[in-house]
């Protein structure tokens, strides 16, 4: 996008490329999200390293997740801790049980968090996640020498099934990404497949045009009776998509409005240019 150059992972495809299929349990999804949910299940055993702390002297330190594997360290402070247990429900989905007695209960603490695919997709074997305390002088001064260093409350491996679940979506809110498009497993993007450029019309127009690269999509677009549609899939992404077969994705740096967008075809010249508003014209 902008010219700016990507690694191949973080391009549509690169994490169905890089993801082992047979690996579980992406098998069972069909589709693998860019965003995933990790939900950890911390004993109340790890939980009492808190309660010997003084409240009154170290404040209210706040909670946060942690992916780490080798020399490399991630934190996740969109974080989402409910006491109670995870379950199966009759129709096959994981579903959280708060205990009502919450912190004054004996039910293990389950948080869940949203992290890249690609960070999993890429570690999937050496991958740790944990639940911390968020670093400040106050909450490392207090609570270093029961924690240790990284004021880490507890940890575990990604492959450790009792402790970690991976979902495709929260568990106690399955809407809540409505909007994110899912990487197909079977879509594929090669290097010489297409080329993009962003045009700036205007104050409030974004262009961007779409040249098709490929043998099969240049045929296909040549052919008049080849339709094409273009709609608008997330808040910063259109979709183009030729014959009802060939998708390509236009992603933007800021929120556009593709309602009503303004297509150009050059179909000798095997391109799409796609005219959006900029969205925040629409607050003025």
């Amino acid at each position: 996008m902008l010219g700016i150059y990507s690694e191949d992972i973080d391009l549509p495809g690169g994490v169905s490329k890089t993801l082992v299929k047979d690996f579980p349990p992406y098998q069972e999804w069909g589709v693998v999200p860019q965003v995933i949910c990790i939900v950890l299940k911390v004993p109340r055993l790890a939980l009492r390293k808190l309660e010997i702390v003084t409240v009154n002297e170290n404040g209210n330190p706040i909670l946060e997740c942690e992916t780490f594997w080798d020399n490399h360290h991630n934190f996740h402070d969109s974080i989402r801790p409910i006491f109670g247990d995870i379950i199966d429900s009759d129709e096959g989905q994981k579903v959280i049980i708060e205990d009502p007695e919450g912190l004054r209960g004996s039910s293990p603490l389950i948080v869940s968090f949203f992290i890249p695919m690609w960070i999993l997709a890429d570690q999937r074997h050496n991958l740790h996640v944990g639940l911390c305390l968020k670093a400040t002088p106050k909450s490392t001064a207090g609570f270093i020498s029961t924690l240790g260093p990284q004021l880490r409350i507890y940890s575990t491996g990604i492959s450790d099934k009792e402790n970690v679940l991976i979902l495709p979506k929260r568990p106690d809110n399955p809407g809540e990404l409505p909007n994110k498009h899912p990487i197909a497993a079977n879509f594929t993007c090669g290097e010489n497949m297409t080329k993009y450029s962003m045009i700036k019309k205007g104050c409030d127009v974004f262009s961007k045009k779409l040249e098709i690269t490929a043998p099969l999509g240049r045929k296909l677009l040549a052919d008049k009776v080849t339709r094409v549609d273009v709609k608008q899939i997330t808040p910063y992404r259109m979709e183009v998509v030729i014959g009802g077969c060939h998708s390509y994705f236009l992603d933007y740096p800021i929120a556009i409005d593709g309602s009503r967008p303004k297509i150009r075809i050059a179909r000798r010249s095997s391109y799409i240019e796609v005219g959006t508003n900029d969205l925040s014209q629409n607050f003025d």
